[in-house]
């Protein structure tokens, strides 16, 4: 079980031993972690953790060693793709860390980004004029996006193309904050 605090840093529940392990950032120490403020985090699909902080993106080995990634920006939401896709929000950006084809021989087993990967600024045809605060990846494999007052909108990957999610006449969901998504069944968002 993992923790993301939005002050204590990132904290792993060890079952066996009924304790915690913590993870906090330490000045002077560059494989610690970024920010205090854990906003989101991912599964890299190898036995690592993709970290979202204030301070940045940071990478978590299955070996237990932590890397900054992209101290740019500060993270507001994560979500990884079954291709191994990262899907990375940002304030009102959204980027795409994609693999490349050579990036088996560009990634070293301990598994930091390297060379070999690229991070994409996503462009796209709506604005937000609010954060983005959450995302999805649906079974249809359109990325939900859940904004901090305009509502929610979805991305279809393969053509770039954004459409806000309206609801009915009066649009209720359209000034909402959204905060979660699920899909218990294909096709069911909540």
């Amino acid at each position: 079980l993992w923790i993301g605090t939005l002050g204590g840093g990132l904290a792993r529940y060890v079952r066996e031993q009924d304790h915690f392990v913590r993870w906090q950032p330490q000045p002077g120490k560059p494989d610690s972690l970024a920010h205090v403020s854990v906003t989101s985090m991912a599964d890299d699909g190898e036995g690592g953790l993709w970290i979202g902080t204030h301070g940045g993106l940071d990478h978590l080995t299955a070996s237990g060693r932590l890397h900054h990634v992209w101290p740019q920006h500060a993270i507001t939401a994560l979500q990884a793709g079954a291709d191994g896709t990262l899907w990375i929000a940002s304030d009102k950006q959204l980027f795409r860390r994609k693999l490349s084809p050579d990036d088996s021989r560009a990634r070293p087993a301990g598994g930091a980004l390297v060379a070999g990967n690229s991070m994409q600024d996503v462009v796209m045809q709506a604005e937000f004029p609010s954060p983005v605060y959450s995302l999805f990846l649906a079974k249809d494999q359109r990325l939900w996006l859940g904004t901090r007052r305009d509502g929610a909108y979805t991305l279809d990957p393969a053509n770039g193309t954004v459409q806000p999610v309206r609801e009915g006449a009066a649009g209720k969901l359209a000034h909402e904050w959204i905060s979660a998504f699920a899909e218990p069944n294909a096709g069911e968002i909540w």
